[in-house]
């Protein structure tokens, strides 16, 4: 027999998603990047001429449908089964030869749109999925979203540790190796940069963070390149729709860091060490 094959959007996750999108299980909007002129949509308007707008729309459906499978990007049932030509036609009420042509020319390894991964795959990591307590499939590691986890290889290797923590909404997020930022990555950041972050946070915040704290978080929040992240989460925190805005803060920003390998309470620590240093 055949091993069946599922499709799974390249990029999915820095492509479609952002900082906030990360944080919830379901999603009821996608990003969309703006603009003509990549390479890819260059390519389908050179082989699908006066079809390319329906190619094009097929793709979009494509995304939305993605952004609501088991594992989000990964085009499979619940129990690990590829979504057919037809089962995408009947979602979206788009005619099934559209479907047809967008998966054989996104797959193609000169356009690298879609991805091919085999059925037993995607039925193994659902598996893995439901035995971390019950995580949620969107939650995945590596194996299944943007590699934001692993250590930058370009800096010098700091102190490691795994980790397993929780998320913001309550499910288990499994992260490889965190670090601690370096003297060098800390003390790099321009105290201008600093006071610039901060005084945005601690102008939308809707609860005080200690000045001194809140300079130590916006020195790593630069230094491990989330700054855009945080004001992201600055301002799902400042919308009035979080029940527990100062909790909802920690663990959301615990996580972010977690993300880009960053071990958040042992920076917290190395900056407190630092500062003490330069008073002595």
């Amino acid at each position: 027999m055949t091993e069946q094959i599922v499709y799974k959007i390249a990029k999915w996750s820095e492509t479609f998603e952002t900082a906030d999108s990360r944080r919830h299980k379901s999603l009821h909007w996608i990003s969309i990047p703006l603009g003509f002129n990549s390479n890819g949509y260059a390519k389908l308007i050179e082989e699908f001429g006066d079809e390319a707008p329906a190619i094009y729309g097929a793709w979009i459906a494509l995304a939305n449908i993605a952004a609501t499978c088991p594992i989000r990007g990964i085009l499979s049932t619940s129990s690990g089964d590829a979504l057919t030509v037809g089962r995408l036609s009947f979602i979206s009420h788009f005619p099934s030869t559209v479907f047809g042509k967008l998966l054989d020319w996104a797959s193609k390894d000169s356009v690298g749109w879609l991805e091919k991964m085999a059925s037993d795959e995607i039925k193994r990591l659902l598996l893995d999925c439901e035995s971390i307590n019950n995580q949620s499939p969107n939650e995945l590691p590596d194996k299944t979203r943007q590699d934001l986890t692993k250590p930058n290889t370009t800096r010098p290797d700091q102190t490691k540790r795994s980790s397993v923590g929780r998320s913001s909404n309550g499910g288990v997020v499994a992260v490889a190796e965190l670090r601690v930022l370096s003297d060098d990555e800390l003390l790099a950041v321009q105290a201008s940069e600093i006071e610039s972050l901060c005084r945005r946070i601690n102008r939308d915040l809707p609860f005080t963070i200690p000045p001194k704290t809140l300079g130590r978080l916006g020195r790593i929040a630069i230094a491990a390149g989330v700054r855009s992240q945080v004001l992201e989460l600055v301002r799902s925190v400042a919308s009035g729709t979080v029940r527990n805005p100062k909790r909802y803060w920690e663990a959301a920003l615990t996580k972010m860091l977690a993300e880009a390998g960053v071990d958040y309470q042992g920076s917290m620590a190395k900056c407190e060490a630092l500062a003490k240093e330069q008073v002595a």
